[in-house]
């Protein structure tokens, strides 16, 4: 303890540590920012945005492309595409450079509230999560929102109560929703936060200032920004809201789509286990947090407790809202992890601020939950990690048996269990890390429990929960960066450039196709080649590739809300002068009626990203 009180008097080995953390964590972001494969998302918020910036198209435009997000999703980087030149490198150095602003406001106000060593932290906590890193790197909607948020807490968590902080925070908490929707809940709580921490005067300024900016949005972009919100409401104001769009003009046909799809149970378990083995700090640190909060009396500053009390509440909120529509609604089950990078600071920071009042002596209710989460963690993300540990722990050797005696030799274990209880080898391939990951959470206990037994019979200040659950928060937290907790999407690295092959592939493009064409895009990728395309003319349709293709529908009704069919998809390959189509593709164009005649080939390019073996795209042109 001793050691512990002078390092806590050393600031300068603190801000030392935050630089080196920092410094790791730009490192990280840069070499993600060009050897991560690309998403589809990356390809459709940085063209959007650059056709909304050009002023090509607006934001919710008829027979534009499909604005299904808030509008500041695709404005904000399409600002970076407008000042510099588009293209994956802006997108993503963008990306990098919001990553970054988002950790430098984590570290200020962690520093203002809690001091140099938890904003130190904090700042390691980030440099060893390379999952979230991952996340960051790409031109996706995650850091944009991320990084308002932060610096919305910046401005509002402070302890000298300055009314234009409070309100240039209260600003930016509302803007976040015109970032992303699902973020509607966190200016709602801000303002009443401010009311309650900082008194009527600053929370009636928040309440106006979030005000004008809810109506400002709603005003500039009325009726079609209603569109957006008409999923979410009940259906008597669904119902109003349709009407009202029907009145401006808007029409509907009916229609099907096919990405909704119910996994099941046990792959929502994974989905779910793997978002906690990527956030491991923030969600074992915010159940620590919980099990062993404190008694309000024992808060020594009440605005800890307030600030406590508001992030509990928007982090358990805004995980509820994103788990249902992932696990409850089917809307995206693989985007739970992502879903958690839009928030997941204000959850460390919940623990920076709350851990100096933790309950460390409690009773047995509280020490046996935190013995359950250590169980259920471990399983879970043994389970959540299979993919990963499979190969190495189904090939472990066992004893050979026979009645119950043991023969010479030894046996894998999957061979063992498969013999003996008739188990198929996809449950083995589940079930072995599963039951490994208990036996680990068992054997950390148990020597938890002798640690403490043996340290004799002394009055104890901690409970023997509590210092289990802190010392299982601890190894998790440095083991964060190995593939089975926060690293484990090494999958996704190309370990090739994917910047410069996006930039040879756009170069490919844009010798063979002239400006002033008309471009037919077949590709379930990415749209991030077209962005090399500048003042050619593109279907807006196709820029979300198949998750906006619908079955049936009348085409024109259809391409006016920024949807696509089969009737539309024929005469665009009618029309257009030329097709990019996407390797995988190519034999089922080649297979219609008369291709080969009205086309012609003019090339195929480089692979357009390296660990993607079919990621070539076929030019044709057309000659008749």
């Amino acid at each position: 303890m001793a050691i512990l009180e002078k390092l806590s008097k050393k600031n300068w080995l603190a801000k030392t540590i935050s630089l080196l953390a920092g410094a790791f964590y730009i490192g990280q972001s840069i070499y993600d920012a060009h050897f991560l494969d690309v998403t589809m998302d990356e390809g459709t918020y940085l063209m959007k945005g650059m056709l909304y910036l050009t002023g090509v198209y607006k934001p919710f435009q008829p027979y534009g492309p499909w604005t299904n997000k808030m509008p500041l999703a695709f404005t904000i980087p399409g600002l970076a595409q407008a000042l510099f030149e588009p293209g994956l490198r802006t997108g993503r150095y963008f990306a990098v450079f919001l990553s970054v602003l988002m950790l430098f406001g984590l570290w200020l106000v962690t520093y203002r509230l809690r001091g140099h060593w938890w904003a130190a932290a904090l700042t390691t906590v980030m440099a060893l999560n390379a999952g979230n890193i991952t996340i960051y790197a790409r031109a996706l909607s995650q850091g944009v929102t991320v990084v308002v948020l932060v610096w919305a807490l910046v401005f509002i968590l402070d302890r000298e109560q300055r009314l234009w902080q409070t309100t240039l925070g209260a600003a930016l908490s509302m803007l976040l929703v015109f970032v992303r929707q699902n973020m509607a809940p966190v200016p709602l709580l801000v303002v009443l936060f401010i009311f309650w921490a900082y008194g009527r005067k600053h929370g009636f300024y928040a309440l106006a200032v979030t005000g004008l900016i809810f109506i400002g949005f709603h005003w500039y972009y009325w009726p079609d920004i209603l569109k957006l919100w008409r999923p979410h409401l009940p259906g008597f104001a669904a119902d109003w809201i349709t009407a009202m769009l029907a009145k401006a003009g808007w029409q509907t046909t009916p229609s099907t789509s096919n990405w909704s799809t119910d996994y099941g149970f046990l792959t929502d378990t994974f989905v779910f286990f793997e978002g906690v083995r990527m956030n491991f700090f923030a969600f074992i640190g915010l159940l620590t947090t919980w099990i062993f909060w404190p008694r309000q009396k024992d808060w020594k500053n009440q605005l800890d407790l307030k600030t406590s009390v508001l992030l509990s509440v928007l982090v358990i909120i805004l995980t509820t809202l994103h788990a249902y529509a992932s696990f409850g609604l089917n809307y995206c089950l693989y985007c739970f992890n992502g879903y958690l990078a839009f928030f997941m600071p204000a959850g460390l920071l919940l623990i920076a601020i709350s851990a100096p009042y933790w309950k460390k002596k409690t009773g047995w209710l509280p020490q046996t939950l935190a013995i359950l989460v250590i169980l259920l963690a471990c399983t879970g993300i043994a389970y959540g990690s299979y993919q990963i540990t499979d190969e190495f722990l189904m090939k472990l050797p066992v004893p050979r048996m026979k009645n119950m005696q043991i023969l010479p030799g030894s046996t894998e274990i999957w061979v063992f269990l498969r013999n003996k209880f008739s188990l198929p080898y996809e449950t083995l391939q589940q079930a072995i890390p599963a039951a490994a990951g208990l036996l680990f959470g068992i054997a950390f206990v148990l020597i938890g429990l002798l640690i403490c037994r043996l340290k004799g019979k002394k009055p104890r200040t901690v409970s023997a929960g509590f210092a289990i659950l802190l010392a299982f928060l601890i190894l998790g937290t440095l083991l964060s960066p190995i593939k089975v907790l926060g690293g484990g999407k090494f999958a996704d690295y190309c370990y090739s450039d994917v910047i410069a092959s996006h930039e040879t592939v756009g170069a490919e493009l844009a010798s063979q196709i002239p400006p002033g064409s008309q471009v037919y895009w077949h590709n379930d990728v990415s749209p991030l080649p077209l962005l090399y395309l500048s003042g050619r003319e593109f279907y807006p349709p196709q820029l979300n590739h198949w998750y906006s293709f619908r079955e049936g529908g009348e085409p024109n009704i259809m391409l006016q809300n920024g949807l696509w069919n089969a009737e539309l998809k024929e005469r665009w390959i009618e029309e257009a002068d030329y097709l990019l189509v996407a390797e995988k593709y190519v034999p089922e164009f080649e297979a219609r009626e008369n291709f080969a005649l009205l086309t012609d080939e003019l090339t195929t390019t480089d692979l357009t990203v390296i660990c993607r073996d079919r990621s070539f795209i076929h030019v044709y042109k057309r000659v008749k």
